[in-house]
């Protein structure tokens, strides 16, 4: 029996969910109690507003839908894997340990510095420093990602006024420019007030991007729990949201991005990695490519587990393979567990391991091993007469191509193992690391990282006296 997918959606029902997303901000609309909001959306957009409410017109939310579609550069189907970011967590997973903890400064540094050498780029450093004050954590990450890093740094939230001011000069003493990252909605259907005031304060701000964050539907929580109802409110959700933000940015920003994501009442938590997770990232995968004709090529590393096991690398290698075998090629959150909590650079450098394992598998025998113009009859011959095929041309020719000897998975036996000090793939994870936090040798100039620091204890005067 072959390898089958059974689809979720077809084209019928990816219809259904679009008609029904349009219906739902038609009827039940999008909580709006945002004045300037409202009063730009009716001079620019085709809306009504009754009850606190926003309803969308049909043939507008369509027209700014196509426009966004159209607009998509075509995938290309032979995009190699690769890894990108992660967010930003509140505790480090203890390398030596594997047990959760808060982090060190230094340590803090050392993981910004990790997730940098492993390919992340304008994503938040990955952990925060321990005993600080919550309201400080944006500031002081945003101080560490421009002194230790080239790329990292913006998005994570910032409400005030102020500190935005503050961040984005320090970001210009760096010699780089601050990403303000804002999330409009709240699931479901609600448009956050004190989001839109930042957006209408900032828009003009030419000192600043903008970056407009996807909703995080929960299904059972905040979106229904079955199936297509869950679809169709995400979908309208994100519709609504993305045209929202065009209307009001006319055409410079909006958020065209599928999440759903499911919510289990045992635990009271999101189930990354779980098989039904497995099951919903196929719903949104059909949906995306049913509605733009475009694959999905994004995806993440997911795992509800506190450090890098047994449950990490199970759920964290079968998702994969399940989005790889969907059409993901390139894999954020990385070394990112327990949901979005905690930061390992084990797991890290294992997601490095499992990336190596879907290319490997993904390049197929045509390209690892496949000979067509080879006399199979001679081949066998030679290697009875010899006792083996240990070191027959075809075996030394080609070995090094089919097997990726650049992994941290043993295959050795046993006693080979032992001999070799029974060092295990975690330790061994640990290890490279160490090497990468070591070889990430960038550090901000005297003069620019003086200017950053001196705006970074102005915002701390400012914060501590709020």
């Amino acid at each position: 029996m072959g390898l089958t997918f059974q689809k979720i959606l077809n084209q019928a029902k990816i219809d259904d969910i679009y008609n029904s997303a349009l219906k739902i901000l038609g009827e039940v609309g999008i909580s709006c109690p945002h004045k300037k909001t409202v009063d730009v959306l009716m001079q620019k957009g085709g809306i009504e507003y009754k009850n606190g409410r926003i309803y969308f017109d049909r043939n507008s939310l369509e027209e700014c839908f196509y426009k966004t579609t159209k607009n998509y550069a075509p995938i290309n189907a032979d995009i190699e894997f690769g890894m990108g970011g992660q967010w930003h967590t509140w505790e480090l997973c203890d390398p030596l340990t594997n047990m959760p903890k808060p982090a060190s400064p230094d340590e803090t540094v050392q993981m910004a510095k990790l997730s940098e050498a492993l390919g992340a780029n304008g994503c938040p450093i990955p952990v925060a420093q321990e005993n600080i004050n919550p309201r400080m954590d944006t500031l002081t990450s945003e101080k560490t990602a421009l002194i230790h890093t080239k790329t990292l740094g913006g998005s994570l939230p910032v409400a005030d006024r102020e500190e935005i001011k503050i961040i984005s000069q320090m970001h210009a003493a760096a010699g780089r420019k601050y990403t303000l990252g804002l999330e409009g909605l709240i699931s479901p259907l609600k448009l956050n007030p004190k989001i839109m005031d930042i957006y209408f304060e900032q828009c003009g701000n030419s000192g600043i991007n903008i970056s407009i964050m996807g909703i995080i539907p929960m299904a059972g929580a905040t979106a229904p729990l079955v199936f297509p109802a869950n679809l169709a409110l995400m979908l309208a959700e994100t519709l609504g949201l993305h045209y929202i933000m065009q209307t009001v940015s006319d055409g410079k920003l909006g958020c065209f991005s599928f999440r759903l994501d499911p919510f289990d009442f045992k635990s009271g938590n999101i189930v990354f990695g779980s098989p039904m997770w497995c099951l919903y990232r196929q719903a949104i995968t059909e949906l995306w490519e049913g509605l733009t004709g475009q694959s999905l090529i994004y995806g993440s590393f997911r795992s509800n587990s506190k450090m890098a096991d047994a449950q990490s690398m199970m759920e964290r290698a079968a998702s994969a393979m399940w989005q790889a075998l969907l059409g993901v090629r390139v894999f954020g959150a990385v070394g990112q567990i327990s949901v979005d909590e905690v930061y390992s650079p084990v797991q890290a450098i294992l997601d490095k391991e499992i990336l190596k394992y879907l290319r490997n598998v993904f390049k197929g025998m045509n390209k690892t091993g496949w000979v067509e113009d080879i006399d199979v009859v001679t081949l066998v011959q030679e290697g009875v007469e010899a006792d083996g095929f240990l070191d027959h041309d075809t075996t030394v020719g080609y070995f090094r191509k089919m097997y990726d000897f650049d992994v941290l998975s043993s295959y050795a036996n046993l006693n080979t193992w032992r001999n070799n000090g029974s060092v295990t793939i975690n330790s061994l994870a640990w290890k490279e690391a160490q090497s990468l936090i070591r070889s990430h040798d960038f550090i901000l100039d005297d003069t620019k990282r003086r200017d950053v620091e001196k705006l970074y204890n102005i915002g701390v005067k400012y914060i501590e006296n709020l």
